[in-house]
């Protein structure tokens, strides 16, 4: 495993400055706009009803029982809503944290294969610019939180100190197929 060098105190603020930029891009306008038509608003639609009914496990769609995705992302915006009510922004939420927790991911894996701290930055910010990543994190959809959950998972699996992290990686692998079955395939 490459050796990572000694930090200078600039570059141990310029992470936590990087992930603060990345924080103000995702929740800039939260609660703006309303939902795509598509597979968004039968999410969000699945979610409020399970709320509604207390159902955690048999989510349903119109009256019929929804298999379509795993349960995390259901869970997770269920809980949202329960925390921020029915809003635009409680979707919205789940999506950005894990957003935010793949750009963080990208830097750290870029950290741990001995990559500097600036080119790291310009990695997970390179990751942030892109459409997909940016625009699916405010989205209430099972993609960004599959992949977030995924790469953190290889991440302490691959680089993971001691018994917790290979452990606790193995976790977020598991939890990256509630969200998206093949979110972890990759990184296998």
């Amino acid at each position: 495993m490459p050796e990572v060098p000694a930090q200078s105190r600039s570059d141990r603020l310029l992470p936590w400055l990087g992930l603060a930029a990345a924080a103000a891009m995702l929740f800039a306008h939260l609660d703006a706009g309303s939902l795509l038509g598509s597979d968004d608003a039968i999410y969000a639609a699945v979610a409020r009803d399970a709320l509604r009914t207390g159902a955690w496990w048999d989510f349903s769609w119109h009256g019929r029982p929804w298999f379509e995705k795993g349960p995390l992302l259901t869970w997770l915006l269920m809980a949202s809503q329960a925390l921020l009510g029915d809003s635009e922004a409680a979707l919205r939420l789940p999506g950005v944290l894990f957003g935010l927790g793949l750009v963080a991911g990208c830097y750290r894996l870029a950290r741990r294969l001995g990559i500097g701290v600036r080119p790291s930055l310009a990695a997970a910010g390179l990751a942030l610019a892109s459409n997909v990543l940016y625009f699916n994190a405010r989205r209430p959809m099972t993609d960004v939180p599959g992949a977030s959950l995924a790469l953190a998972g290889f991440v302490l699996v691959a680089f993971g100190d001691g018994r917790a992290r290979p452990l606790i990686g193995g976790a977020c692998l598991g939890l990256a197929s509630l969200a998206k079955v093949v979110s972890p395939v990759p990184f296998v």
